[in-house]
């Protein structure tokens, strides 16, 4: 690309940056956030995705095209900075950018999600100032990036437990000048070496809140918000406040998002589907009734958790491997920064 060829990029992704600003920061109070998402160059973190098509593929399923600056600079950068989920990973595997493959269906598996999603689940976190905050789902890194350029990188943890996923966004955090703390780890386990956490923020659904990050929250005002999913795609966000005797309650919050199940909790394979089919053959339809027990009085979600003991020392020592900073950068170490 010639140096007059840089400059109208430059130029261009610049002008789709701040549309993309004022599509995502409607709030004149948000001037944080307004000044993080101007600021972060999301073309960095997604040179590669998935964007699907009207129609479907042969076998009615979802006919991903690939989306690169080589195949279509306009399309590539246009999409970028549009208000919309770019899918960067299929069933677990990472994709050939150099020679990539339309795909017909598949299960995504990682995402740039849409940045508007992403601020509204910083924004719902209540996030402060010197507030250390873990992250679950490091991703492509943009929204990781966002949480840096808000409240510093060294009050920013985040945990994917995808390497190749992490090597990538590590390679453009840090050649972008920030240095958060970040680690190969299932972050269902969250992360005894940083903890205690202000706040964990997870950018996947879990099906059940695990306790251990109850254990890693500050009792006494910490907050975790998490999205709780199921195999049925019903999905509800809880923001749950840490109170000093261990347990944690709080709201589910208004409004439906989706985030992608956490690996553990997704659904295990059926097998055959002829196999279940003869169990079926002699059945009869049955109905069966549910009662609604996680409502108060006036119609609100809450959600309450027990306390229970959780150790260090129960965690599989596999759970995570740390990636080592240049030594410009610092690290963190039990929720304190260290040169």
């Amino acid at each position: 690309m010639t140096s007059a060829g840089e400059t109208e990029y430059e130029q261009r992704a610049e002008r789709l940056r701040s549309e993309l600003t004022a599509a995502v920061v409607r709030d004149e109070r948000a001037d944080g956030w307004r000044t993080a998402v101007e600021a972060v160059r999301r073309d960095r973190f997604t040179p590669g995705f998935y964007l699907p098509t009207e129609k479907p593929s042969p076998r009615g399923l979802t006919w991903w095209e690939p989306v690169t600056a080589e195949l279509d600079p306009e399309r590539w950068l246009t999409a970028t900075y549009t208000n919309q989920t770019l899918v960067t990973q299929f069933d677990g595997d990472e994709p050939d950018w150099d020679k990539p493959e339309p795909r017909d269906g598949g299960n995504p598996t990682s995402s740039s999600t849409l940045p508007s999603l992403v601020v509204r689940m910083w924004e719902d976190a209540d996030l402060a100032e010197g507030h250390d905050i873990l992250e679950i789902g490091t991703g492509t890194g943009y929204s990781t990036a966002l949480a840096c350029e808000r409240y510093g990188s060294d009050r920013i943890t985040s945990l994917e437990v995808d390497n190749h996923r992490l090597e990538q966004a590590a390679t453009t955090l840090y050649g972008l000048g920030y240095a958060p703390d970040l680690a190969v780890a299932d972050g269902l386990y969250g992360y005894w070496p940083s903890a205690p956490f202000d706040r964990i923020v997870a950018a996947c659904s879990v099906r059940t809140v695990p306790r251990v990050w109850i254990a890693q929250t500050r009792p006494g005002g910490g907050k975790i918000l998490t999205t709780l999913g199921g195999w049925q795609f019903g999905f509800g966000r809880a923001l749950l406040t840490v109170h000093d005797d261990g347990t944690a309650s709080g709201p589910l919050l208004p409004g439906s998002v989706s985030f992608m199940l956490a690996r553990p909790h997704q659904a295990p394979g059926f097998g055959n589907p002829t196999h279940w089919l003869s169990l079926l053959a002699d059945t009869h339809p049955t109905t069966t009734g549910h009662t609604i027990d996680w409502r108060n009085g006036n119609g609100e979600g809450v959600l309450h958790t027990l306390p229970g003991p959780v150790d260090p020392a129960d965690q599989p020592d596999h759970h995570g491997r740390r990636y080592a900073l240049p030594d410009r950068h610092r690290h963190r170490l039990g929720g304190r920064a260290h040169p």
